[in-house]
């Protein structure tokens, strides 16, 4: 398993057939093997609302919305760094890869604050903190 990001995200992006959006920032992400050579990849990025939808639009994926902070079912597959006061709202992605034995998901938190400027002060535009996973399964 690579250990460069530019690498792992080349990874997660052709076993996931998922792409990152090119406004993304901040992009944190990890690779693992699992049970042997089964390779499976969780990130984190931020992007604006067309960045998140985007990603959301993939073949096989079902989005599913909900005002306010994820529950406690959805904590368990994303490890969501935002405080819940902060979040306006959540999306959920989830499905399998439409040729491959890959599963994925992603979960999309909107906050309250938004973008915001250099200097702190809200732009308006709506700021998409977006988590996924991939992973292969025997098959």
């Amino acid at each position: 398993m690579p250990t460069d990001p530019a690498e792992l995200r080349e990874g997660f992006e052709e076993q996931s057939g998922l792409t990152v959006p090119s406004d993304a920032t901040d992009l944190e992400i990890e690779g693992t093997c699992r049970d042997g050579d089964l390779s499976f990849y969780e990130l984190r990025f931020t992007t604006t609302r067309g960045g998140a939808e985007d990603i959301c639009a993939a073949d096989g994926f079902q989005a599913l919305p909900l005002d306010g902070p994820p529950d406690a079912g959805w904590v368990e597959d994303f490890p969501v760094q935002e405080d819940n006061t902060e979040i306006a709202s959540t999306v959920r992605c989830r499905g399998g890869h439409p040729t491959e034995p890959v599963q994925r998901g992603v979960l999309v938190v909107f906050t309250e604050a938004g973008m915001v400027h250099d200097d702190g002060s809200p732009d308006g535009g709506d700021a998409a903190v977006v988590y996924a996973y991939s992973g292969e399964y025997p098959g």
